[in-house]
């Protein structure tokens, strides 16, 4: 019979004489794990399950980031902690900004002005936002940053509503004006099958 089935008594003996034993699996915080010893007494193995570890958090991280909408409204983001070792979120939260009048106002026209223009990030802000309608840097730099645009694609807008009636070199030309990099006018180029 199995000296570890007998009697309580005994089975309380043999973990109280094992030796330390050693760790054959180490817990996390999403498995237990396992510690391996032998009795002294009666030299039969005993696994030992070692609990898992708690989770360890880390910073707030955004999620999902927040988007500013053309009429200036604001869309809230989500932010979370997560676990630093096996990236399970442990709380969530909602994130908003708010806008001053000048921000709002500088979005609103960001939007509008990219509309018509279909121009460079750098442009919109310097030439457009600032030379032309007179917002502060700020204002203007915070704005276009907070558009959901993506200047690649509004270089491929630029050339698919300009390039009727005109030769690639001047195209090219007013898109370097513009502020487009030769990365983005060569890709617009080959996206809009010029």
């Amino acid at each position: 019979r199995d000296p570890h089935v007998r009697s309580r008594r005994q089975r309380q003996m043999c973990i109280r004489d094992r030796n330390d034993g050693a760790i054959e699996k180490e817990a996390t915080c999403t498995e237990a794990g396992e510690k391996e010893a032998t009795c002294k007494r009666c030299g039969k193995s005993l696994v030992e399950e070692i609990p898992m570890m708690e989770h360890t958090p880390g910073e707030w991280k955004i999620i999902k980031d927040y988007k500013i909408n053309r009429d200036g409204t604001v869309t809230p983001g989500t932010q979370a902690i997560q676990c630093t070792v096996c990236n399970k979120e442990l709380e969530t939260k909602e994130y908003t900004i708010e806008l001053t009048n000048s921000q709002k106002n500088a979005i609103i026209r960001a939007y509008e002005e990219e509309n018509s223009w279909h121009v460079s990030r750098d442009y919109l802000i310097n030439d457009i936002l600032v030379g032309f309608d007179y917002f502060n840097v700020e204002d203007a730099t915070f704005a276009v940053d907070h558009m959901d645009v993506n200047f690649d694609e509004q270089a491929v807008a630029y050339v698919r509503s300009n390039s009727s009636g005109q030769s690639r070199g001047e195209v090219t030309e007013m898109m370097r004006y513009y502020g487009y990099t030769e990365e983005q006018i060569n890709n617009a180029f080959e996206k809009a099958g010029f």
